[in-house]
């Protein structure tokens, strides 16, 4: 079954995840060979409301389509309005609903999992954002509030009257959050009921994992989350894997130039708390399972800017590894082209 926003046979997608997927990394993800990328999720309000760093958000450039914009929020005026104003006017080719995120801060808003306890709104939502959007619609949510109710197959049946794009599933309830073991089987129950495309997500941590994951379910596409963070080579890694090759080994000076890339990129982008403190999130992946890594961490979060992490990087590949490294300009220049 195919997805209408991409051309590709059993996509793969680089999944929205708040402080993690802002345009530089998803640049990077699609250089890597993420098929289709998302934006962070993006409150409706704020964009309802003009705030400044919801709109820093919306950033994008030509080079990452396919490329979706994720909202979340629970007031239907307030989000047609948004796409209706504001969201159709945009390059992005999709529109991803969130009604699966589990913090606290969301929920409580009665917004993200929390509309996994009020089927009805979640489908009233999707309608309205259907019957307004000049772009497809999609919606990532969970399999349920808690374990004792799991309310994913009625929902998923209810969906099948609202001509959605897609439904990405991840595999766990709201009160799981990211421990335990994401449940496959209950998203092969979904596919084998569903006429909407089915992406599955959660435990996409490598090839073979992709693999069994459309094997096992009969999933249109599979969607990777935590499994990126610092080691955006998985999407190269996948794609060798179902093609039959041998996965790339990657090498430390691939390794080392990407997240030097990183933090030029997120510097380019001009984040109030700076490059270093965005890049700490991604660094420990990055480095992970090189010599003397620990030390290089350390010296990595003493640093202050992104030249200080080029500089830290640079001295580490010379010194240790007798590399020379060098940063991607051709993902520079795709960010310079907004």
């Amino acid at each position: 079954m195919k997805i209408p926003y991409t051309h590709q046979e059993k996509p793969i997608f680089l999944a929205p995840m708040a402080g993690y997927t802002n345009l530089p990394f998803r640049i990077i993800a699609k250089a890597m060979g993420a098929d289709v990328v998302i934006t962070e999720m993006i409150s409706a309000k704020g964009l309802y409301y003009g705030d400044k760093k919801t709109k820093t958000l919306m950033q994008t450039v030509e080079g990452e389509k396919p490329v979706g914009l994720q909202i979340f929020g629970h007031e239907i005026p307030i989000l047609t309005h948004v796409v209706q104003k504001e969201l159709n006017k945009t390059t992005f080719d999709f529109i991803d609903f969130n009604a699966g995120c589990p913090a606290p801060k969301i929920v409580k808003n009665n917004e993200g999992a929390a509309l996994m306890k009020n089927p009805q709104l979640l489908c009233e939502i999707l309608q309205a954002l259907v019957d307004v959007s000049e772009k497809p619609v999609s919606v990532k949510m969970r399999i349920g509030w808690e374990q004792g109710s799991i309310t994913l197959l009625p929902i998923v049946e209810k969906l099948q009257k609202i001509k959605l794009a897609s439904i990405c599933i991840h595999g766990r309830s709201r009160d799981a959050f990211y421990s335990g073991t994401a449940n496959w089987d209950i998203i092969q129950e979904a596919v084998a009921l569903s006429e909407i495309p089915i992406v599955l997500n959660g435990d996409i941590t490598t090839g073979p994992l992709a693999a069994k994951a459309f094997e096992e379910t009969g999933c249109a596409g599979i969607m990777v989350g935590r499994g990126a963070i610092g080691y955006p080579f998985i999407f190269q890694e996948i794609k060798d894997n179902l093609s039959g090759k041998t996965p790339r080994r990657i090498s430390p000076k691939q390794r080392l130039e990407t997240a030097m890339t990183h933090a030029r990129l997120i510097d380019l982008l001009d984040y109030p708390e700076g490059a270093v403190k965005e890049m700490r999130r991604h660094l420990v992946a990055y480095t992970k399972s090189l010599p003397h890594s620990t030390t290089l961490r350390q010296a990595l979060f003493d640093t202050q800017t992104s030249d200080d992490i080029e500089k830290t990087l640079k001295a580490y590949a010379s010194d240790v590894l007798g590399l020379t490294l060098e940063i991607q300009k051709d993902w520079i220049n795709q960010y310079r082209s907004i």
